[in-house]
């Protein structure tokens, strides 16, 4: 964006009368210098720009300088963090994952209610990207209701996968539980998985569940 082209605050200002309530300046505004109207009215316009136009608009006159200040741009950026979190966490990619890390380093947050349905839509990842999601989001604070850890829990010991693995460790560490016979029953449909993901399930399950119990029996991808 030229910093002397005014065309895109031009084109939005008659939105931004629109919006504002005071009809007197909307009055006043035919041949008048887009300059001279009040801070009040420059603040509306930035609405509709996004923080890098409103830097821009801020370097084209002393007026705007004064009148958008840097408190204003922030709080743009702020909230474009956010609406760029809400996405990267959507994302089923390392990229996600990495966007995600970087805007939580830069201060990007999100209401728990909303952090919760992140969560919920992480789990259903079936990919590392997925897990790194959870992970982020677990250290962010979210967390969900007991049932719903043990049911995304269950859901996860049936996905063939290391993710689901991965994904069971992290529901573990939330505070995920099973009830014996279900633990009995991950188990056994473990050793049937003839593949390195049951190996590892089989084995985080008789060290997370199986303490003071005798586990027996073989895999046909080693001894368990």
């Amino acid at each position: 964006m030229d910093p002397l082209d005014n065309s895109s605050v031009t084109s939005n200002y008659g939105a931004a009368l629109a919006d504002d309530r005071d009809s007197t300046a909307a009055a006043n505004y035919n041949g008048r210098s887009i300059t001279q109207f009040p801070p009040e009215l420059h603040l509306n316009i930035c609405k509709y720009l996004d923080s890098k136009s409103m830097m821009n608009l801020r370097k084209t006159c002393t007026q705007f300088s004064q009148n958008i200040g840097q408190a204003e741009v922030l709080s743009k950026i702020k909230l474009e963090n956010v609406a760029s979190l809400r996405k990267a966490l959507r994302m089923d990619s390392f990229a996600g994952n990495n966007l995600v890390d970087t805007l939580w380093k830069k201060g990007a947050r999100l209401p728990p209610d909303e952090l919760a349905q992140a969560l919920r839509e992480a789990l259903r990842m079936d990919s590392f990207a997925g897990n790194n999601h959870v992970l982020a989001l677990k250290m962010m604070g979210a967390t969900l209701p007991p049932e719903e850890l043990t049911q995304a829990l269950m859901e996860a010991l049936r996905m063939n996968s290391l993710a689901g693995n991965s994904h069971a460790s992290a529901l573990r560490e939330m505070g995920a539980t099973i009830t014996p016979e279900a633990r009995e029953q991950a188990l056994r449909e473990a050793l049937r998985m003839s593949c390195p993901v049951g190996n590892f399930r089989a084995l985080a399950l008789r060290q997370s569940y199986g303490r003071g119990r005798t586990w027996r029996g073989w895999h046909p991808g080693g001894k368990h």
